[in-house]
């Protein structure tokens, strides 16, 4: 899911912020699903998700991380 980031927190479990410039989209999501990498309690549901699926949600052009942390939806 994309939005704002206000938005996004309030309503998943796990989220990335993402800005544009830095690196390409396919080196981006292999960052992305780190970062999902990281919530071993979900570790196992990341890994299930492809490499396309992280890209497809991805905005055209380089980008970088800036954030990533726990949302608030299951508080």
């Amino acid at each position: 899911m994309c939005g704002p980031p206000v938005a996004i927190k309030k309503h998943c479990i796990y989220y990335v912020i993402i800005e544009p410039s830095g690196v390409d989209m396919a080196e981006l999501a292999k960052k992305v699903k780190l970062e999902f990498m990281k919530f071993k309690e979900k570790e196992e549901i990341v890994r299930a998700i492809s490499m396309d699926d992280f890209t497809r949600v991805l905005p055209a052009g380089d980008s970088h991380i800036v954030e990533s942390g726990e949302g608030e939806a299951y508080n």
